[in-house]
């Protein structure tokens, strides 16, 4: 009984031992990379006492379990009744925003990121090296470490990890044959050696090791912690905002610079930026805050709604051709913010190279950096818009399969409460009597195509006045950004669904290729239908219709008094005239003010670089599923680690291979509640169970072997090793499922050893 003590007490000191070097290691090397490393003599405490703990649990079955019990219910309490869910999440969210360089966000968890840390890295060091019967999980460990220190670029705290190395060794060499032998351990000395100190280190740099480094801790970032501000596409940069990005509006001097190829089938629109809040001077977007990975299978539905993608439901189209898919592919040819240009309708994208597609709920697409030369990528879409022959006939079928209206649209119904009577005197008069939606937007259309001239050197406009207002009522001429910003507003008021839209129009040439330049920037306007989705609307004359526009002439528009035409006519102090009762299909307007309209310009974001408003839940959901996919990995590991098959295939020594094979079959038959007895040798133990038939083949060949291999000090043959491999394969396919769970996780969590 002492004897039985004392051995348990030992194992529990050796464990003891490699557990604490395992955690200090991982634990200093966690200080040092987040400048934590004045709590290290307070950490060491935290470990130590962890460790004894945790040695003390490991010395029997009966001790694990108890202590499994009191570590689930202390922690249960401290997630559920002491709002460590919160802590936990918001250290965790601070290490990586801390490492994105965001600023010192740690600095305020400090303790808390202490303590839990410390914890959590004693458990995973308990899990890599107590009982194990293999290197492979504390390796794995160790390199995710590495990755870590990669992210935080301190490559100082690789010293912090000679005692997990240590550690790491000791396991490999306990599990080649419970000593530690100096040929089975150099090699592996060697390999982490390699992989943790032939790493740049005070400005000697390996730069394979550098790149490989960066590629892997940027997908990392990309794919799942992308939460960086971007710069957004505007038509700023392409000449169309000479008054900067708070004003719409004067002489526009587009660039003729090469931007992209295309290759498409016909004329397309590429969207850059989609803007729904119009402020009287230009337009914002304030719907698009939340980022989603385009090819996570999470947020298939979103990505369905966003782009119309199960729209419409018609199970025929009359027109034979508008909803099939075309292919496009896209190269851009000069630097370029990093929205990603595509059509609405998309419907499967590919982005080449390092590019990694994200879309909002704006429906941008956009890449987690700016794009490069060089850079593309290949997609299928409907490409749609309103003026093709036959989309009248599909929205109609559309609209009587579904004819509500989502009540999320509602931020694109919006108008200002300052736009005049008269503004609303031309929504109606462009409208028209038509009952149909569609008919309504393409009235509209038509109206500003016939009715305003387009040219890019339009008058100044007054600078306390309505955009849109101006363009309608006095100036009459402008170019893209004039003619979508109308028919945006005049579409509302229409109570039509609509929104801005700014991109490139790529016009193929005979060789279905379009040379996109800096001509070819672009705003117009996108409608929502009933049943159908968006449909892109046109309203700036093409050059073919410039020459028929009867804009130029003077006359006024129709229904719109003479006193209402010049907004600048109008004094500062007379009343403005009673606006007329309007349909009951058109919003009611804000009444009109006394004095001529101005506008005082409103703190707005910066365009060119967003800040988005991160859902609260989507950042630790992110975690979640790194730290599910982190213990997944260290389960597989686990599991082959402790699968005599696994292990018999790396071994060459046939004493090596059978012993793996005899510990399998021990292990099976205790899971199966058949253990040996301390008093049988492996020959009685044989006999007893083929006497009592429990088995479904005889042990009898594996007790004989057995007991020549260890009294007579044989070295196991040929048919020895294939007769004990066959009667274990035997009997684990004779196991009950039950039974089989029960093996796997016992060897999980090293109940066999």
């Amino acid at each position: 009984m002492k004897e039985k003590m004392r051995g348990a007490l030992l194992q529990s000191l050796r464990h003891f031992l490699l557990n604490f070097l395992m955690a200090s290691g991982l634990v200093a090397a966690f200080l040092r990379m987040t400048d934590l490393w004045q709590y290290l003599p307070f950490a060491l405490m935290l470990v130590t006492a962890a460790c004894v703990l945790l040695s003390i649990f490991s010395m029997s079955r009966a001790t694990r379990i108890a202590g499994a019990v009191i570590m689930t219910l202390a922690l249960g309490a401290w997630l559920l009744a002491f709002g460590g869910a919160r802590t936990a999440v918001a250290v965790v969210r601070a290490c990586f925003l801390e490492a994105e360089g965001t600023g010192p966000i740690l600095v305020f968890y400090e303790q808390e990121a202490v303590i839990l840390f410390s914890l959590f890295l004693t458990l995973l060091a308990l899990d890599v090296t107590s009982l194990s019967v293999s290197a492979i999980p504390a390796v794995i460990s160790l390199l995710s470490m590495g990755v870590l220190i990669w992210q935080y670029a301190d490559y100082t705290a690789l010293l912090c990890l000679v005692p997990s190395v240590c550690a790491t060794i000791a396991t490999y060499a306990r599990s080649v044959n419970g000593t530690s032998r100096l040929a089975h351990t150099l090699p592996v000395v060697i390999l982490i050696s390699l992989s943790l100190f032939l790493v740049p280190q005070n400005g000697v740099t390996v730069q394979p090791l550098r790149d490989f480094a960066d590629e892997v801790r940027q997908r990392i970032m990309d794919y799942l912690f992308f939460t960086e501000p971007r710069n957004v596409f505007t038509l700023a940069s392409e000449g169309y905002y000479p008054k900067g990005q708070s004003q719409l509006g004067g002489p526009a001097s587009p660039t003729q610079h090469p931007v992209m190829t295309v290759r498409t089938p016909k004329d397309v629109y590429l969207r850059g930026s989609i803007r729904n809040e119009y402020t009287g001077r230009t337009w914002l977007d304030t719907s698009g805050g939340r980022r989603f990975l385009w090819v996570s299978p999470s947020w298939q539905e979103e990505r369905n709604r966003l782009f119309d993608i199960t729209l419409p439901r018609i199970a025929h189209d009359p027109t034979g051709t508008l909803l099939t898919p075309q292919e496009l592919r896209v190269q851009m040819i000069f630097p370029s913010a990093s929205s990603l240009f595509v059509p609405q309708r998309l419907r499967d994208l590919t982005a080449m190279g390092s590019l990694v597609p994200y879309f909002n709920q704006a429906s941008e697409v956009f890449a987690t950096r700016d794009l490069q030369e060089g850079d593309a990528w290949s997609m299928t879409a409907l490409l749609l818009t309103g003026s093709d022959p036959g989309m009248e006939e599909l929205v109609s079928l559309a609209a009587a399969q579904s004819p509500e209206l989502p009540d999320s649209l509602s931020a694109y119904l919006s108008v200002p409460s300052h736009l005049q009577e008269s503004v609303w005197a031309i929504a109606r008069e462009a409208a028209g009597d038509s009952e149909s939606p569609f008919k309504k937007a393409l009235s509209i259309q038509n109206y500003l195509k016939r009715h305003y001239t387009y040219t890019l050197t339009p008058e100044e406009m007054p600078e306390n006045l309505d955009f849109v207002s101006y363009f309608l009522l006095s100036g009459r001429e402008g170019y893209c950004t004039y003619f979508a910003s109308a028919m945006t507003i005049l579409c509302r008021m229409a109570g039509l669904p609509a929104r801005y839209v700014e991109g490139y129009l790529a016009r193929p040439g005979e060789d279905g290729i379009a040379h996109v330049t800096g001509m070819d920037g672009h705003a117009w306007t996108e409608v929502y239908f009933a049943g159908f989705g968006w449909v892109t609307f046109d309203a700036t004359p093409s050059e073919n219709e410039r020459g028929s526009s009867d804009a130029s002439d003077s006359s006024p528009a129709p229904n719109i008094p003479e006193a209402q035409q010049n907004p600048e006519s109008q004094s500062s102090d007379a009343p403005a005239p009673a606006p007329t009762p309007q349909p009951t299909d058109v919003p009611e307007p804000s009444p009109e003010p006394e004095t001529a309209p101005t506008l005082a310009p409103t703190p707005e974001p910066e365009e060119e670089a967003e800040d988005p408003e991160e859902d609260e839940h989507q950042k630790p959901l992110f975690l979640i599923w790194l730290f599910l996919i982190l213990l997944l990995l260290l389960v597989i590991a686990r599991t082959l680690a402790t699968s005599p098959t696994v292990l018999a295939r790396l071994e060459k020594k046939p004493e090596r291979i059978y012993m793996i094979y005899l510990k399998g079959i021990s292990d099976l038959l205790r899971a199966a509640g058949l253990p040996r007895q301390p008093s049988e040798s492996y020959l009685t133990f044989a006999e007893r169970l083929d006497e009592e038939h429990l088995l479904p083949v005889s042990l009898l060949p594996v007790g004989e072997s057995t007991s020549r291999i260890f009294y007579r000090h044989e070295v196991p043959g040929e048919e020895d090793l294939k007769g004990i491999r066959s009667i274990y394969l035997t009997l684990c396919h004779s196991l009950s499922l039950r039974f089989r769970v029960r093996l796997w996780w016992m060897r999980l969590i090293g109940g066999f050893n």
